[in-house]
Protein backbone atom coordinates (compact mmCIF):
# COMPACT_ATOMS: atom_id res chain seq x y z
CA UNK A 1 0.00 0.00 0.00
CA UNK A 2 2.98 2.51 1.06
CA UNK A 3 4.76 1.64 -2.18
CA UNK A 4 1.00 2.09 -4.37
CA UNK A 5 1.35 5.61 -2.80
CA UNK A 6 4.94 6.45 -3.00
CA UNK A 7 3.88 5.62 -7.04
CA UNK A 8 0.92 8.09 -7.12
CA UNK A 9 2.05 10.61 -5.04
CA UNK A 10 3.99 13.17 -8.30
CA UNK A 11 0.62 13.19 -10.07
CA UNK A 12 -1.94 13.62 -6.83
CA UNK A 13 0.09 16.16 -5.59
CA UNK A 14 -0.07 17.89 -8.90
CA UNK A 15 -3.53 17.41 -9.26
CA UNK A 16 -4.45 18.14 -5.68
CA UNK A 17 -2.22 21.28 -6.02
CA UNK A 18 -3.82 22.72 -8.99
CA UNK A 19 -7.10 22.05 -7.54
CA UNK A 20 -6.15 24.20 -4.80
CA UNK A 21 -4.97 26.91 -6.97
CA UNK A 22 -8.21 26.68 -8.77
CA UNK A 23 -10.32 26.99 -5.52
CA UNK A 24 -8.01 29.72 -4.02
CA UNK A 25 -8.36 31.77 -6.93
CA UNK A 26 -12.05 31.64 -6.89
CA UNK A 27 -12.13 32.23 -3.21
CA UNK A 28 -10.14 35.20 -3.70
CA UNK A 29 -12.40 36.85 -6.92
CA UNK A 30 -16.15 36.07 -5.31
CA UNK A 31 -14.46 37.39 -1.81
CA UNK A 32 -13.28 40.73 -3.55
CA UNK A 33 -16.73 41.00 -5.22
CA UNK A 34 -18.59 40.92 -2.13
CA UNK A 35 -16.10 42.86 -0.18
CA UNK A 36 -16.40 45.85 -2.68
CA UNK A 37 -20.02 45.86 -2.15
CA UNK A 38 -19.21 46.02 1.44
CA UNK A 39 -16.88 48.83 1.67
CA UNK A 40 -18.02 50.28 -1.89
CA UNK A 41 -14.88 48.98 -3.74
CA UNK A 42 -12.06 50.39 -1.67
CA UNK A 43 -10.36 47.38 -2.17
CA UNK A 44 -10.31 47.76 -6.09
CA UNK A 45 -7.90 50.58 -5.43
CA UNK A 46 -4.35 49.43 -6.89
CA UNK A 47 -2.66 51.07 -3.12
CA UNK A 48 -5.26 49.12 -1.24
CA UNK A 49 -4.56 45.91 -3.41
CA UNK A 50 -2.10 44.37 -0.54
CA UNK A 51 -4.18 45.27 2.71
CA UNK A 52 -7.52 43.60 1.38
CA UNK A 53 -5.92 40.37 -0.23
CA UNK A 54 -6.39 38.33 2.93
CA UNK A 55 -9.98 39.84 3.92
CA UNK A 56 -11.16 39.15 0.37
CA UNK A 57 -10.08 35.54 0.54
CA UNK A 58 -11.45 35.38 3.87
CA UNK A 59 -14.63 36.49 2.73
CA UNK A 60 -14.47 34.17 -0.10
CA UNK A 61 -13.85 31.01 1.90
CA UNK A 62 -17.20 31.90 4.26
CA UNK A 63 -19.35 32.57 1.29
CA UNK A 64 -18.03 29.26 -0.18
CA UNK A 65 -18.55 27.37 2.92
CA UNK A 66 -21.92 29.08 3.46
CA UNK A 67 -23.35 28.31 0.35
CA UNK A 68 -21.91 24.79 -0.04
CA UNK A 69 -23.69 24.08 3.53
CA UNK A 70 -27.33 25.46 2.38
CA UNK A 71 -26.82 23.36 -0.80
CA UNK A 72 -25.45 20.64 0.95
CA UNK A 73 -28.40 20.57 3.61
CA UNK A 74 -31.57 21.24 1.05
CA UNK A 75 -30.78 20.35 -2.31
CA UNK A 76 -27.89 17.52 -1.69
CA UNK A 77 -24.36 17.26 -2.33
CA UNK A 78 -23.96 16.27 -5.84
CA UNK A 79 -21.42 17.70 -9.11
CA UNK A 80 -24.71 19.58 -10.22
CA UNK A 81 -24.84 21.80 -6.84
CA UNK A 82 -21.31 22.38 -6.81
CA UNK A 83 -21.01 23.32 -10.46
CA UNK A 84 -23.91 25.47 -10.11
CA UNK A 85 -22.99 27.12 -6.97
CA UNK A 86 -19.03 27.39 -8.40
CA UNK A 87 -20.74 29.75 -12.02
CA UNK A 88 -23.37 31.64 -10.44
CA UNK A 89 -21.14 32.78 -7.88
CA UNK A 90 -18.59 33.65 -10.64
CA UNK A 91 -21.42 35.14 -12.63
CA UNK A 92 -22.53 37.56 -10.23
CA UNK A 93 -19.33 38.26 -8.79
CA UNK A 94 -17.90 39.15 -12.51
CA UNK A 95 -21.33 41.59 -12.97
CA UNK A 96 -20.53 43.12 -9.70
CA UNK A 97 -16.74 44.10 -10.57
CA UNK A 98 -17.79 45.45 -13.51
CA UNK A 99 -14.65 45.05 -15.27
CA UNK A 100 -12.78 46.08 -12.59
CA UNK A 101 -10.00 42.93 -12.43
CA UNK A 102 -8.43 41.40 -9.63
CA UNK A 103 -4.56 42.11 -8.77
CA UNK A 104 -3.45 39.06 -7.39
CA UNK A 105 0.19 40.69 -6.83
CA UNK A 106 1.50 43.01 -4.23
CA UNK A 107 0.89 40.56 -1.40
CA UNK A 108 3.85 41.22 0.38
CA UNK A 109 6.00 44.43 -0.22
CA UNK A 110 9.70 43.00 0.13
CA UNK A 111 12.51 45.40 -0.26
CA UNK A 112 14.76 43.24 1.96
CA UNK A 113 17.42 41.07 -0.01
CA UNK A 114 20.06 40.63 2.59
CA UNK A 115 21.89 37.35 3.29
CA UNK A 116 20.34 37.00 6.49
CA UNK A 117 17.06 38.15 4.97
CA UNK A 118 17.70 35.61 2.24
CA UNK A 119 18.00 32.74 4.78
CA UNK A 120 15.04 33.43 6.64
CA UNK A 121 13.16 33.56 3.68
CA UNK A 122 14.24 30.12 2.41
CA UNK A 123 13.61 28.63 5.72
CA UNK A 124 10.64 29.86 5.57
CA UNK A 125 9.79 28.07 2.06
CA UNK A 126 11.59 25.06 3.69
CA UNK A 127 8.99 24.79 5.94
CA UNK A 128 6.35 25.27 3.96
CA UNK A 129 7.70 22.50 1.75
CA UNK A 130 7.97 20.15 4.52
CA UNK A 131 4.45 20.77 5.58
CA UNK A 132 3.05 20.23 2.19
CA UNK A 133 4.40 17.10 1.90
CA UNK A 134 2.87 15.99 5.05
CA UNK A 135 -0.44 17.74 4.33
CA UNK A 136 -0.51 15.23 1.20
CA UNK A 137 0.24 11.98 3.04
CA UNK A 138 -2.42 9.94 3.74
CA UNK A 139 -5.12 11.30 6.67
CA UNK A 140 -3.91 11.20 10.10
CA UNK A 141 -5.05 12.99 13.32
CA UNK A 142 -7.27 11.68 15.69
CA UNK A 143 -10.20 14.62 15.94
CA UNK A 144 -9.39 14.19 11.72
CA UNK A 145 -10.16 10.40 11.50
CA UNK A 146 -13.26 11.03 14.41
CA UNK A 147 -15.02 13.35 12.67
CA UNK A 148 -13.61 16.21 10.87
CA UNK A 149 -13.20 13.90 7.71
CA UNK A 150 -15.04 11.25 9.13
CA UNK A 151 -18.30 13.31 8.81
CA UNK A 152 -17.94 14.43 5.60
CA UNK A 153 -17.26 10.77 4.31
CA UNK A 154 -21.01 10.28 5.67
CA UNK A 155 -22.40 13.36 4.08
CA UNK A 156 -20.96 11.88 0.92
CA UNK A 157 -22.61 8.51 1.15
CA UNK A 158 -25.41 9.66 2.03
CA UNK A 159 -25.60 12.62 -0.74
CA UNK A 160 -26.69 15.02 1.84
CA UNK A 161 -25.24 17.35 4.94
CA UNK A 162 -27.33 16.17 7.74
CA UNK A 163 -27.56 15.99 11.64
CA UNK A 164 -25.58 12.46 12.50
CA UNK A 165 -27.50 11.89 15.77
CA UNK A 166 -24.78 9.01 16.94
CA UNK A 167 -22.24 11.92 17.19
CA UNK A 168 -22.13 15.07 19.69
CA UNK A 169 -19.91 17.21 16.72
CA UNK A 170 -22.28 17.00 13.84
CA UNK A 171 -23.83 20.38 15.07
CA UNK A 172 -21.05 21.75 15.84
CA UNK A 173 -19.79 24.99 13.47
CA UNK A 174 -18.44 23.21 10.49
CA UNK A 175 -17.79 25.95 8.04
CA UNK A 176 -13.83 24.83 7.43
CA UNK A 177 -15.70 21.05 7.46
CA UNK A 178 -17.68 22.62 4.32
CA UNK A 179 -13.86 23.24 2.43
CA UNK A 180 -13.23 19.06 3.76
CA UNK A 181 -16.52 17.59 2.13
CA UNK A 182 -15.79 20.02 -1.51
CA UNK A 183 -12.41 18.74 -1.24
CA UNK A 184 -13.15 15.08 -0.88
CA UNK A 185 -15.52 15.56 -3.17
CA UNK A 186 -13.57 16.57 -5.75
CA UNK A 187 -10.61 14.46 -5.39
CA UNK A 188 -10.23 13.07 -1.88
CA UNK A 189 -8.27 12.94 0.88
CA UNK A 190 -4.96 14.56 0.20
CA UNK A 191 -7.45 18.38 -1.45
CA UNK A 192 -9.38 17.93 1.93
CA UNK A 193 -6.19 17.84 3.39
CA UNK A 194 -4.95 20.32 1.52
CA UNK A 195 -7.56 23.20 2.35
CA UNK A 196 -6.42 22.73 6.12
CA UNK A 197 -2.91 23.27 4.97
CA UNK A 198 -3.75 26.55 3.39
CA UNK A 199 -4.87 28.69 5.88
CA UNK A 200 -0.68 27.64 6.94
CA UNK A 201 0.95 30.18 4.76
CA UNK A 202 -2.48 32.60 5.14
CA UNK A 203 -2.21 33.04 8.60
CA UNK A 204 1.82 33.33 7.91
CA UNK A 205 0.79 36.37 6.10
CA UNK A 206 -1.11 37.64 8.44
CA UNK A 207 1.63 37.64 11.11
CA UNK A 208 3.78 39.65 8.31
CA UNK A 209 1.35 42.17 7.94
CA UNK A 210 0.28 42.23 11.48
CA UNK A 211 4.19 42.59 12.66
CA UNK A 212 5.13 44.93 9.16
CA UNK A 213 2.66 47.40 10.57
CA UNK A 214 3.77 47.42 14.32
CA UNK A 215 7.40 47.71 14.37
CA UNK A 216 9.39 46.49 10.20
CA UNK A 217 9.70 44.38 7.49
CA UNK A 218 12.61 42.72 9.13
CA UNK A 219 10.60 41.93 12.39
CA UNK A 220 8.11 40.73 10.24
CA UNK A 221 10.12 37.85 8.71
CA UNK A 222 11.28 36.56 11.90
CA UNK A 223 7.77 36.90 12.79
CA UNK A 224 6.79 34.78 10.26
CA UNK A 225 9.58 32.49 10.77
CA UNK A 226 9.03 32.00 14.69
CA UNK A 227 5.44 31.08 14.05
CA UNK A 228 6.23 28.64 11.74
CA UNK A 229 8.43 27.13 13.92
CA UNK A 230 5.76 27.09 16.68
CA UNK A 231 5.18 22.96 17.09
CA UNK A 232 1.50 22.75 17.22
CA UNK A 233 1.21 25.30 14.43
CA UNK A 234 3.78 23.21 12.26
CA UNK A 235 1.70 20.11 13.58
CA UNK A 236 -1.46 20.99 12.76
CA UNK A 237 -0.37 22.32 9.47
CA UNK A 238 -0.76 18.54 7.73
CA UNK A 239 -3.63 17.42 9.35
CA UNK A 240 -7.61 18.22 8.64
CA UNK A 241 -8.27 19.87 11.65
CA UNK A 242 -9.55 23.18 11.91
CA UNK A 243 -6.97 25.24 14.57
CA UNK A 244 -5.13 27.18 11.73
CA UNK A 245 -8.61 28.22 10.21
CA UNK A 246 -9.64 29.77 13.36
CA UNK A 247 -5.92 31.09 13.64
CA UNK A 248 -6.46 33.18 10.21
CA UNK A 249 -10.42 34.23 11.06
CA UNK A 250 -8.67 35.70 14.84
CA UNK A 251 -5.83 37.29 12.70
CA UNK A 252 -7.80 38.48 9.93
CA UNK A 253 -10.42 41.22 11.14
CA UNK A 254 -7.51 42.47 13.29
CA UNK A 255 -5.68 43.40 10.62
CA UNK A 256 -9.08 45.01 9.43
CA UNK A 257 -9.53 46.87 12.56
CA UNK A 258 -5.81 48.40 12.45
CA UNK A 259 -6.32 49.35 8.82
CA UNK A 260 -9.43 50.71 9.86
CA UNK A 261 -8.32 52.88 12.22
CA UNK A 262 -5.15 54.10 10.11
CA UNK A 263 -7.11 54.73 7.41
CA UNK A 264 -9.84 56.45 9.27
CA UNK A 265 -12.48 54.52 7.41
CA UNK A 266 -15.40 52.48 9.01
CA UNK A 267 -14.89 48.62 8.07
CA UNK A 268 -17.25 47.77 10.65
CA UNK A 269 -19.71 45.31 8.34
CA UNK A 270 -16.09 43.87 6.76
CA UNK A 271 -15.28 43.01 10.42
CA UNK A 272 -18.29 42.23 11.46
CA UNK A 273 -18.50 39.29 8.79
CA UNK A 274 -14.77 38.62 9.31
CA UNK A 275 -15.47 37.73 13.06
CA UNK A 276 -18.72 35.93 11.87
CA UNK A 277 -16.07 33.30 10.45
CA UNK A 278 -14.38 33.09 13.72
CA UNK A 279 -17.45 32.05 15.23
CA UNK A 280 -18.87 29.60 12.37
CA UNK A 281 -15.71 27.76 12.59
CA UNK A 282 -15.68 26.77 16.23
CA UNK A 283 -17.14 27.45 19.72
CA UNK A 284 -14.01 29.09 20.74
CA UNK A 285 -14.26 31.67 18.04
CA UNK A 286 -16.82 33.05 20.97
CA UNK A 287 -14.56 33.69 23.49
CA UNK A 288 -11.89 35.17 20.81
CA UNK A 289 -14.35 37.26 19.19
CA UNK A 290 -15.83 39.10 22.41
CA UNK A 291 -11.78 39.53 23.02
CA UNK A 292 -10.82 41.16 20.08
CA UNK A 293 -14.11 43.54 20.13
CA UNK A 294 -13.39 44.44 23.88
CA UNK A 295 -9.41 44.83 23.22
CA UNK A 296 -10.23 47.65 20.28
CA UNK A 297 -13.18 49.04 22.04
CA UNK A 298 -10.23 49.70 25.19
CA UNK A 299 -7.00 50.81 22.77
CA UNK A 300 -9.00 52.72 19.54
CA UNK A 301 -12.41 53.67 21.84
CA UNK A 302 -14.32 52.22 19.28
CA UNK A 303 -17.75 53.48 19.15
CA UNK A 304 -20.99 51.99 20.11
CA UNK A 305 -22.63 52.11 16.84
CA UNK A 306 -19.48 50.18 15.48
CA UNK A 307 -19.34 47.85 17.70
CA UNK A 308 -23.16 46.92 17.41
CA UNK A 309 -22.77 47.20 13.40
CA UNK A 310 -20.11 44.45 14.07
CA UNK A 311 -22.02 42.10 16.37
CA UNK A 312 -25.39 42.40 14.29
CA UNK A 313 -22.96 41.14 11.18
CA UNK A 314 -21.53 38.53 13.33
CA UNK A 315 -24.89 37.27 14.12
CA UNK A 316 -25.97 37.36 10.70
CA UNK A 317 -22.63 35.36 8.97
CA UNK A 318 -22.69 32.31 12.14
CA UNK A 319 -25.80 32.75 13.99
CA UNK A 320 -27.40 30.02 12.05
CA UNK A 321 -24.99 27.24 13.02
CA UNK A 322 -26.32 28.17 16.47
CA UNK A 323 -29.96 28.37 15.98
CA UNK A 324 -29.56 24.65 14.02
CA UNK A 325 -27.85 23.34 17.04
CA UNK A 326 -30.38 24.95 19.47
CA UNK A 327 -33.72 23.36 17.39
CA UNK A 328 -32.01 19.48 16.91
CA UNK A 329 -30.19 19.39 20.47
CA UNK A 330 -32.32 22.41 22.20
CA UNK A 331 -28.58 23.51 22.86
CA UNK A 332 -27.53 26.27 20.95
CA UNK A 333 -23.63 24.99 21.65
CA UNK A 334 -24.20 21.55 22.28
CA UNK A 335 -22.54 19.55 23.90
CA UNK A 336 -21.89 22.28 26.67
CA UNK A 337 -22.96 24.42 29.11
CA UNK A 338 -24.90 21.20 30.27
CA UNK A 339 -26.62 22.63 33.37
CA UNK A 340 -27.99 25.58 31.54
CA UNK A 341 -29.70 24.17 28.50
CA UNK A 342 -31.99 21.95 30.70
CA UNK A 343 -29.74 19.10 31.02
CA UNK A 344 -28.84 18.73 27.09
CA UNK A 345 -24.85 17.93 26.58
CA UNK A 346 -22.29 16.97 28.71
CA UNK A 347 -21.81 17.43 32.73
CA UNK A 348 -18.97 18.99 33.90
CA UNK A 349 -18.05 15.58 35.44
CA UNK A 350 -16.74 14.69 31.91
CA UNK A 351 -14.31 18.03 31.90
CA UNK A 352 -12.86 17.21 34.73
CA UNK A 353 -11.85 14.14 33.45
CA UNK A 354 -9.57 15.80 30.94
CA UNK A 355 -5.89 15.98 32.31
CA UNK A 356 -5.99 20.33 31.39
CA UNK A 357 -7.31 21.32 34.52
CA UNK A 358 -10.02 24.11 35.27
CA UNK A 359 -8.48 26.52 38.16
CA UNK A 360 -7.23 29.71 37.37
CA UNK A 361 -3.35 28.47 37.29
CA UNK A 362 -4.41 26.00 34.79
CA UNK A 363 -6.01 28.59 32.44
CA UNK A 364 -2.37 30.75 32.53
CA UNK A 365 -0.43 28.13 31.78
CA UNK A 366 -2.74 26.66 28.71
CA UNK A 367 -1.33 28.43 26.23
CA UNK A 368 2.21 26.64 26.89
CA UNK A 369 0.42 23.85 27.44
CA UNK A 370 -0.92 23.79 23.61
CA UNK A 371 2.43 25.41 22.29
CA UNK A 372 4.65 23.24 23.93
CA UNK A 373 2.66 19.66 23.96
CA UNK A 374 0.68 19.67 20.77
Amino acid sequence: MFIKYLSNFPLDAVQSGALLAVFVSFFYFTGAALVSVLTKADNMRPENTADFFLPNTAVGIILFGTLFFIAGSTAGVNAGNLLGMFAASTLVSAVIMKGAGVRLFGIISDTNSGQAAIFIKLSILAILSVSLVKALAPPTGNDAMAYHLLHPMQYLDAHKIYDIQTDRESLWPYLTEMLYTAGLYVKGFSLAKLFHWMFFPLCLASVYRIAKDIHSEESAWMAVLFSALIPVVFNQSGVAYVDLSLAFYFLVPQIMLAYSVSAKRDYSILIGVLLGGLLAIKYLGIGACASIVLAWWIVARMRLKSILTISLWVIAVSGFWYVRSWLLRGNPVYPFFYEAFNGNGFPLTLRDSYEIGSGFYDYLITPFRMTAFP
